[in-house]
């Protein structure tokens, strides 16, 4: 009943279509945050670009990985002002690690002196001390490191989240309301079970669906992104994500643990989403509305949040599955008191993860009575 249930709802050209088209978005979005990314320096005609351009800023990376202490800096810096002279820069390339760290260890007003000359000079450049970048954890236990190629997969799966949940509604939305706009839901609910093994074949149908895009989506995301930038810098704290800001984040973390902690809590709100999905489908008349409200739901959380930009509405829009999408923005939230309901890192996790567990299986027990309602009344 269960591969019956799958077939019914991926084996039709709209289906079929809407894959397609999310197959193409899959593509345009690896292009922009991979492809397309400012590791990869200037144009096609520069001297250093693409794949040799990502190879050479790795090496550099690697050639300044280790503890964050102000000697580290210095060498960083100094390393920056040797290469980027005038006959360096004409190569067009763009050395994504040291101009972070320039950026963030060299004081605004310095800026100028250190970039504007002809040739870079360390003179007179005052160079902002380890201790003063706000770190929760001592700056000496936290590892800096290719941190660049990470930020660009974190911002892919960020985007990739809400098309793989966009697809998994769409193929699931009908999963009861196409029996009711058919008229068959009734008929159905009348045979031997109708009211147990059918629910229940009907739920497990789109659990396996939405799990499958989803483990898909994560395995070429991460198999491109081993295979484009490697995984250099995985150790890398991702406090000293120099893009991100997360300096007061308070558990020593670092971008291989955060990878596995995001694939998880995304997968429990795309579980979340999908029970939603199934309740509205168990309630509707017909394959188009329930698809319209499911994407409303979806989408609405992330609507209210221009709304309610503080207070505890806010903080209870922040555990929804979109709003929580954006993993900067998750990770920001948690590092920063009031924007959850707890204090504690771990007490908001807890509360976010508990949260879309709860909803999805209270939305599966309602779905499972309200179908065998409909079978007694």
């Amino acid at each position: 009943m269960i591969k019956f249930e799958i077939k019914k709802l991926i084996n039709n050209k709209a289906a079929i279509g809407g894959v397609i088209i999310a197959i193409l978005i899959l593509g345009g979005i690896i292009s922009t945050f991979f492809i397309g990314s400012q590791l990869e320096g200037g144009s096609s005609s520069d001297p250093i670009h693409g794949r040799q351009a990502i190879m050479l800023n790795q090496k550099i990376a690697e050639q300044h990985t280790g503890p964050l202490t102000d000697d580290r800096i210095e060498k960083i810096i100094d390393f920056r002002a040797e290469t980027q002279n005038k006959e360096y820069r004409k190569k067009h390339f763009m050395d994504v690690f040291s101009w972070a760290v320039a950026d963030k260890f060299i004081p605004e007003n310095y800026q100028d002196k250190f970039y504007g000359s002809e040739k870079v000079s360390r003179k007179g450049v005052e160079i902002m001390p380890v201790n003063q970048l706000g770190t929760v954890i001592p700056p000496s236990k936290l590892k800096l490191g290719n941190f660049a190629p990470w930020y660009q997969l974190f911002s892919l799966m960020s985007a990739s989240i809400i098309l793989i949940s966009v697809l998994a509604i769409y193929l699931c939305s009908s999963v009861f309301s196409g029996d009711e706009s058919k008229h068959l839901m009734p008929l159905l609910l009348t045979t031997k079970y109708g009211r147990t093994k059918l629910t229940k074949s009907k739920l497990l149908a789109t659990f396996i669906i939405s799990t499958t895009i989803f483990v898909i989506v994560q395995l070429i995301t991460i198999g491109i992104f081993g295979k484009y930038f490697s995984f250099s810098g995985w150790d890398t704290s991702i406090q000293l994500n120099l893009f991100w800001n997360i300096f007061n984040f308070p558990i020593n973390m670092n971008f291989m643990q955060l990878l596995f902690w995001t694939i998880a809590v995304q997968y429990l709100g795309l579980m979340f989403t999908i029970l939603i999905t199934c309740f509205i489908s168990s309630y509707t008349k017909n394959s188009s509305t329930s698809l319209a409200v499911s994407l409303l739901f979806y989408f609405i959380p992330l609507l209210l949040t221009i709304v309610f930009r503080s207070g505890i509405i806010s903080k209870l829009l922040n555990l929804f599955p979109i709003v929580n999408s954006n993993v900067q923005k998750f990770v920001t939230n948690l590092s920063n008191p009031g924007q959850l309901l707890f204090n504690n890192v771990e007490a908001n996790i807890i509360l976010t993860s508990s949260f879309m567990i709860f909803v999805a299986i209270v939305g599966s027990v309602v779905v499972y009575l309200h179908v065998k309602k409909e079978k007694n009344s």
